[in-house]
C-alpha cells in the first residue's frame, strides 16, 4: 500500500497534458463598463507608485474604484490601467 504523501507527489508530478494558463490581454480606450471575461461590473483603476494623500484617493481606495498596483513595470512595456475585481482579469490601453 503506497503511503499518501507518496501517492499524492506521484500525482502532481505527472502531466495533465494541458497547456499552461495564459491570461489573454485585454484592450480598451475607455475604462469598461463590465469585464470582457466574467461580465462583472466591478472595474478598478490601478494605481502604480506611491498613493497622495489626498482625500478623493483615500475614498477611492475605501469604495474599490481605485487600487493600488506597486511601482509600474518598465518603460518599454504597457501597464494594466483596470482590473476586474471578480476574476482579476487586467486590462490594457489600447495601444496606438
Amino acid at each position: 500500500m503506497e503511503s499518501l504523501d507518496y501517492a499524492i507527489r506521484n500525482k502532481l508530478s505527472q502531466s495533465h497534458g494541458r497547456p499552461p494558463f495564459r491570461p489573454e490581454r485585454f484592450y480598451s480606450t475607455d475604462k469598461p463598463k463590465q469585464c470582457h471575461r466574467c461580465k462583472s461590473v466591478l472595474i478598478a483603476e490601478l494605481l502604480y507608485g506611491e498613493p497622495g494623500r489626498s482625500s478623493e484617493m483615500i475614498a477611492g481606495l475605501k469604495a474599490g474604484r481605485v487600487v493600488p498596483a506597486g511601482k509600474a513595470k518598465s518603460a518599454d512595456k504597457p501597464n494594466a490601467r483596470w482590473k476586474c475585481l471578480d476574476c482579476q482579469t487586467l486590462i490594457y490601453p489600447e495601444e496606438t
